[in-house]
């Protein structure tokens, strides 16, 4: 991803009685508080992530599609995870970066 771009992200935290969600952009740098504006950190470590392209009716199969290549690969989700929605005009499809960070090995 271009840091210059500004692209829309959706973090999201489940826990088995409550899911907290933060919707933001991505920025090169922090951004000064402002009011009920604040800078959040993606998570560090390994991602498990695919793209999906289409429709956002379609976001539900990929993030199956990543839950999957998890038990596959004996990789457990350590919780967060976000969605990156990317820039799309009429002539191409919304491409949307699923991705959930991993537990370390």
């Amino acid at each position: 991803m271009e840091p210059s771009t500004n692209y829309e992200v959706s973090l999201q935290h489940a826990t088995a009685r409550t899911l907290a969600a933060v919707h933001a952009r991505l920025a090169p740098n922090r951004v000064p508080a402002v009011g009920n504006v604040r800078s959040v950190a993606l998570p560090r470590g390994q991602v498990a992530m695919t793209t999906h392209r289409g429709a956002y009716t379609g976001l539900r199969a990929a993030h199956d599609a990543v839950l999957a290549w998890c038990r596959a690969h004996s990789r457990t989700p350590a919780g967060p995870r976000w969605e990156v929605y990317g820039h799309w005009t009429e002539h191409a499809p919304p491409q949307t970066d699923v991705c959930y960070l991993l537990l370390p090995r």
